[in-house]
């Protein structure tokens, strides 16, 4: 006999499984058009998510090569959205390379060679139209649970709908709070900022991956499950407060990843980037013109100075072309 706090406990996982936002929405069809391969339709599933547009209206995609967008990550990205591995995005990848639905090419991105992916618009309406039947022609779903456990089902079910109703009687009768459209998180970042829906914590991680870990020299931070991206996501957001970070992070982590000293060095890492005030002047802050890690590059990375001085000159200038600071969410 099932013990109440065992009944218990498995309501609370019915309610926690019906709120939870951590899916991947891989529809049956996916699977048929990936020629029945289970991987190569779940990563088709997220190709189209990245191919849809945004709660916004706009396209997700922001990488422009050949007349055509691109999706532009590497295998561990793959992994993070799908639990993908790298060895299942190369041979699902191949499959729907081999049915003409997806196109892959390596173009450079952030200065070095990564794998992008589009879809093949036409191709893949094909296929959805092989595949696809008429929402009016499908039989009504039947459940395959026996007629007792069927019962049980819609007993858990009713036990967990009348706690979702004074759970939610509290509540406003509907939430328009935006959300993050990577994370999920809510109040993503103002247009002013980003224009594509991300939160704090997001925006500058894909901003620190862009400009330091280009060549693989410094690992990417995980964006959620651990507690170090927990840690990180607590002090991003505290540090978005700041209007002076606000208007100039992006800057300053261009200029540090133009520093030799700064970009090779393993202490300098996202979570140094992050820390209080006095460290944020040290890289320059409060004025890009200062910066006491200027000293290392002018004796170990004399080149590397010269390029940070002459893009200082051309800050000044007023030259926005001389900086990919503020052209980068676009990539």
């Amino acid at each position: 006999m099932e013990s109440e706090l065992t009944s218990n406990n498995f309501t609370k996982f019915l309610a926690w499984e019906d709120r939870s936002r951590d899916t991947i929405d891989v529809k049956t069809i996916y699977i048929d058009i990936a020629e029945g391969d289970h991987v190569a339709g779940i990563l088709l599933s997220q190709i189209i998510y990245w191919h849809l547009p945004s709660a916004n209206g706009r396209s997700k995609l922001r990488v422009k090569r050949d007349g055509h967008m691109w999706i532009a990550k590497g295998r561990a990205d793959w992994y993070e959205e799908t639990r993908i591995t790298e060895r299942q995005f190369d041979r699902a990848v191949k499959i729907l390379e081999s049915t003409g639905i997806v196109v892959k090419e390596t173009f450079k991105f952030a200065g070095v060679p990564k794998v992008h992916v589009r879809l093949v618009k036409q191709a893949f309406l094909d296929a959805w139209e092989k595949h696809s039947q008429p929402l009016e022609e499908k039989p009504p779903r039947k459940s395959t649970l026996p007629n007792g456990e069927v019962q049980i089902q819609r007993l858990l079910e009713d036990k967990v709908i009348s706690q979702e109703e004074i759970t939610m009687s509290s509540r406003p009768a509907y939430d328009d709070t935006p959300e993050c459209s990577k994370c999920g998180a809510d109040n993503p970042v103002s247009t002013t900022y980003d224009q594509s829906g991300r939160c704090p914590w997001c925006l500058i991680l894909d901003g620190w991956e862009y400009f330091m870990c280009g060549d693989g020299n410094k690992p990417v931070p995980k964006r959620t499950g651990t507690d170090t991206s927990n840690k990180l996501r607590k002090k991003a957001e505290a540090r978005w407060k700041d209007k002076d970070f606000r208007q100039r992070w992006s800057l300053v982590l261009e200029r540090c990843s133009m520093s030799g000293h700064l970009y090779a060095s393993s202490w300098f890492s996202l979570e140094y980037f992050l820390r209080d005030d006095s460290k944020w002047r040290d890289l320059g802050g409060e004025n890009l013109d200062v910066g006491k890690f200027d000293s290392f590059d002018k004796q170990s990375y004399p080149d590397k100075f010269a390029s940070i001085m002459r893009w200082l000159v051309a800050r000044k200038a007023g030259m926005p072309a001389a900086s990919s600071a503020s052209g980068w969410t676009q990539i």
